[in-house]
């Protein structure tokens, strides 16, 4: 009866989490790299499906990383990290592989997934999304540079990225402040 108890204490922990703290994270890079930046950001909260968590949390990674690119000054943006994703180069192509996934499962599945270390629906294709199990927080995650013209590297145009989720009505007006952390 106690691990009843404290699996529903932990799976509402779990997906009320976001509520109360900052969900999108921006560390800066070293001195030696000034123009990268890793970017996660926590599950959003409100979500109802395991699908719905993955869709809504990779949108909003390609939204915060095109918004940063260009409050920091720049134009493009390429990932780094994961290497899945590095040659993407239009919006289209990102959400097609990254936030894709039927929103047909249940809710109890999508509360039962947490706790199994791994997600059953993690996407070869992305690899963007991470659940690392009971007491971690899912979310999406990597490295973005960016830069002022455009290179011969494959690259995202971020006021391209933001006009396309915007006319997607993908884009997300952010209610809470991004936290920013630095590095030395």
């Amino acid at each position: 009866m106690k691990l009843k108890v404290l699996l529903i204490v932990t799976t509402g922990v779990l997906l009320l989490s976001g509520c109360s703290s900052k969900s999108i994270h921006i560390k800066k890079g070293t001195a030696d790299n000034i123009t990268e930046r890793e970017v996660s950001v926590d599950l959003k909260s409100g979500s109802m499906t395991k699908a719905g968590i993955i869709n809504s949390t990779n949108i909003k990674f390609l939204q915060a990383a095109a918004d940063e690119t260009i409050k920091s000054g720049y134009q493009y943006f390429s990932f780094n990290k994961p290497k899945a994703i590095s040659n993407f180069t239009t919006t289209d192509e990102f959400l097609h592989h990254c936030a894709n996934k039927s929103s047909g499962l249940s809710f109890m599945l999508a509360i039962g997934s947490f706790g199994l270390g791994e997600s059953f629906l993690k996407d070869i294709n992305c690899a963007v999304y991470q659940d690392k199990g009971i007491g971690s927080i899912p979310k999406s995650e990597g490295i973005i540079s960016m830069y002022d013209g455009k290179p011969t590297t494959a690259v995202l145009d971020a006021n391209m990225v933001i006009s396309d989720l915007k006319s997607k009505q993908l884009y997300e007006e952010y209610i809470e402040e991004v936290e920013y952390i630095e590095t030395k």
